[in-house]
């Protein structure tokens, strides 16, 4: 009975190292799946969209679509025209693909402000063409097509602190997961050193029981043996007076 009962708690100890296996497992499959989940859309349309406001304003900033306008205006190469037009198209496809990213009412407004001033540089980019070809000044030409261009950088500046504060959102969940996923870990190493103690404590119970059970066995064996031996001689003795 005894040797079952120590075998029976080995099996409970075996089952409860099992469960908090798996339990630990899952957490953190569970930890893996969230952290991964934030990091794919970090990595992906958070980068990709990095790069597209990166992109929106090259393609009309001063290394972009402002910087071929005024040199054309200013030297009146065909060069800088067809780089400038080049630039606006660019732009202009940019722009649609961040108005489809936009996810407030700010960043809508935004890429209107931006989608108006690109149409105003396109009609001054032709206006001055026309100029250039009326054999106008740099500073005639640069008198009419002038363009203000404030409310276009501040809108770039609206979309790229929207695009940082959802960067910002998405590390803030990761960083939430991994730390969960620590506390969770320390959680199971509590609970799993509480249960491996009590496993312990238990086998070291079950094996002093079965040790005093084979003692206590062996003892009443042993007294069992020396009785048989006292009655046998006792036996002895009695037959031997029965003959005198």
């Amino acid at each position: 009975m005894g040797i079952r009962a120590y075998a029976i708690g080995l099996i409970c100890a075996g089952c409860l190292g099992l469960a908090l296996f798996l339990y630990s497992l899952a957490v953190t499959q569970e930890t893996y799946d969230v952290v991964e989940q934030n990091w794919r859309v970090y990595s992906g349309s958070m980068l990709e969209s990095q790069a597209l406001h990166d992109r929106l304003r090259g393609e009309i900033g001063y290394t972009g679509f402002i910087h071929n306008f005024k040199n054309y205006v200013l030297r009146r190469t065909e060069d800088y025209h067809d780089a400038a037009a080049a630039n606006y198209r660019e732009a202009e496809t940019l722009l649609k693909q961040v108005r489809a990213t936009a996810s407030s009412p700010a960043e809508e407004k935004a890429t209107a402000v931006l989608q108006r001033t690109l149409a105003e540089y396109r009609e001054k980019l032709a206006l001055a063409a026309q100029k250039v070809a009326q054999g106008l000044s740099p500073t005639e030409i640069d008198q009419l097509v002038k363009v203000d261009d404030g409310p276009a950088a501040a809108a770039l500046t609206i979309l790229e602190d929207a695009w940082r504060q959802r960067t910002a959102s998405h590390v803030k969940r990761i960083e939430e997961a991994l730390q969960a996923a620590a506390e969770r870990g320390r959680r199971v190493t509590t609970v799993s050193g509480a249960l491996t103690g009590a496993a312990l404590l238990l086998g070291l119970l079950l094996w002093r029981t079965v040790r005093q059970r084979r003692a206590t066995v062996q003892a009443l064996a042993e007294s069992e043996n020396r009785f048989r031996a006292l009655t046998e001689i006792a036996s002895d003795f009695v037959w031997e007076v029965d003959r005198d």
